[in-house]
């Protein structure tokens, strides 16, 4: 009997110490499923609209938090300040004098906006308060998202449904190549285009060549460095009719013609236009719980792939580094390198604005690469409050090599990339400064590995840190930043990666290849054959296998 009772009592013992042990590690546990599985929930809450009104003081609270979190405390600012040739101290104090004088929770909203454009780091954004779809990456957030942060973002941006629709000037936008400003049209149904303007150049802005007035003005988009032209740079510069701060125009024609005319550039009318543009405000708002949306949409490939068997060569073009294409493309662009016995390969990553950088290590190289590459990445990062959910999480402290180094986090990590190719094949890049991100991943792996780049520097921020998100104390905007510095190469933020081969891209090739547009109406002109006949990056890939 006393064998039996003493057995029961050992069992007992496991059992109430696995008890304890599974307490313990249940937190770690779910953070390292949540964090492996990149947990991203898209959901549609539905609440109980709140009028929400901020006072000036909880206005500047939050101002001062954004700055002190993306500015003061981000190890990136010395870079910034050297490559945007920036003083943050008097921008801070420029923008608090507007944020003090803000009348109401809209113009605060738009002019943060205009603000967090020009700070460290071209992920950084401040996120509109959206009221569908609301959507966080879990993992990358350093402070949970509570149901009151949602809450208060989809009541702000019903509060400002009535007053998005006063703005309904005419638009036009001048969209940068290579050191000119182009007249762009964008059909859309809430906003008129200004006429006449479409494909001419923005000489000068006040007497000033555009170059020298960027920084003054309100933009929607971050600015960028320009590594050839020396100069910061916004991808566009989004221009009204009517209302905001007048800017006296010179402008150049297509035929050569200078005509000078009134434009206008507001932060206001600048959240408007995205807002309308991309999605516009429905009723969300309603009394009771939250619950779950589910629903969803057929979405075109972010990819096109192309052959010419007679040159041995396989094109393939991505826009977007999709997760759920990984495998897809893998596999497509396996096939289509076998279906021609191909020697070459071009893989276009202009204007890939990034994603998961998976689909560059685990989809897109391996399939043209017979041998092993990769890039090891040591970035530091600024130990602080602010940042401890997400540098302590158990799966980044493990899986990830973030450790304790001082004052600071420090990520050793290894991108790597397993060649799966049956055969080594002579690979060009194509790539230019709207290649961010996940896309600079690729570049920046392509180039350590000897792969030919054609094109301008792109727009990096690849190599560069983690991107994290918080949100604001009072009005609860979400906001994304980088705070680290790749200690391998800090430039990356603002220089990018670098051609082997610069193309440019400027007004003048704009003309040159409207022109064989015109002669090219109803035919693809995606495809290779067509592309050699107006595409520099392409042509000169050509050139060099020829």
């Amino acid at each position: 009997m006393k064998k039996k009772s003493s057995f029961k009592k050992i069992i007992a013992i496991v059992l109430g110490l696995l008890l304890v042990l599974g307490i313990v590690l249940f937190k770690p546990v779910t953070d390292i499923i949540k964090a492996a599985t990149f947990d991203r929930p898209i959901k549609t809450y539905k609440y109980e609209y709140q009028d929400i009104t901020l006072s000036n003081e909880q206005m500047l609270e939050d101002f001062d938090y954004l700055f002190d979190v993306s500015v003061t405390n981000c190890l990136n600012k010395k870079y910034a300040e050297q490559y945007y040739k920036v003083d943050y101290d008097e921008l801070y104090d420029t923008f608090k004098k507007r944020i003090e004088n803000c009348q109401d929770e809209y113009e605060f909203v738009a002019t943060m906006i205009a603000f967090d454009a020009k700070l460290p780091g071209s992920h950084s954004y401040v996120r509109p308060p959206m009221n569908e779809n609301f959507f966080a990456i879990e993992s990358l957030l350093t402070k949970n998202l509570d149901k009151d942060a949602v809450a208060v973002n989809y009541s702000l941006c019903y509060k400002f449904e009535d007053r998005m629709k006063e703005y309904d000037q005419k638009q036009i936008n001048a969209q940068y190549f290579d050191g000119d400003y182009v007249f762009r049209e964008y059909d859309n149904e809430y906003f008129e285009s200004i006429d006449g303007l479409k494909n001419a150049k923005l000489v000068s802005l006040n007497g000033k060549p555009v170059k020298d007035v960027i920084k003054d003005i309100d933009t929607l988009l971050h600015w960028k460095y320009d590594y050839s032209n020396d100069s910061v740079f916004v991808e566009r510069i989004f221009f009204n009719d009517g209302i905001g701060e007048k800017y006296e125009a010179e402008i150049e024609l297509e035929d050569g013609t200078i005509i000078k005319k009134e434009l206008y550039v507001s932060a206001e009318y600048n959240m408007a236009y995205i807002y309308r543009h991309h999605f516009f405000p429905s009723n969300n708002i309603v009394e009771g719980n939250d619950s779950e949306n589910n629903n969803t949409s057929d979405v075109e490939k972010s990819y096109f792939i192309d052959t010419d068997s007679d040159r041995k060569l396989v094109y393939f073009r991505s826009t977007v580094c999709a997760s759920n294409e990984t495998n897809e493309v893998k596999t497509e662009l396996t096939n289509a390198l076998e279906s021609v016995d191909a020697d070459y390969v071009i893989l276009d990553f202009r204007s890939n604005s990034g994603g998961d950088f998976n689909y560059v290590t685990s989809g897109v190289l391996p399939a043209v690469l017979n041998h092993d590459a990769g890039h090891f990445n040591y970035t530091i990062h600024p130990d602080k409050e602010f940042a401890k959910d997400f540098y302590h999480n158990t799966y980044f402290r493990f899986f990830r090599h973030m450790r304790k180094a001082g004052q600071y986090i420090e990520t050793r990590e290894n991108f790597t990339v397993k060649g799966e190719a049956k055969k080594e094949y002579k690979i060009y890049a194509l790539i230019d400064h709207t290649t961010f991100s996940s896309g600079d991943i690729f570049a920046y792996i392509a180039k350590q590995d000897g792969i030919t780049l054609i094109g301008q520097n792109t727009g990096g921020e690849g190599v560069s840190g983690q991107i994290l998100q918080h949100y604001l104390p009072n009005s609860k905007l979400i906001f994304a930043y980088v705070d680290g510095v790749n200690e391998v190469y800090p430039e990356d933020n603002y220089v990018g990666t670098t051609p082997d081969y610069y193309i440019e891209s400027n007004w003048d090739t704009i003309i040159t290849t409207n022109a064989m547009f015109s002669n090219m109406d109803g035919i693809d002109r995606g495809t290779i054959e067509n592309r050699a006949k107006w595409d520099p990056g392409v042509i000169k890939v050509l050139e060099l296998i020829e």
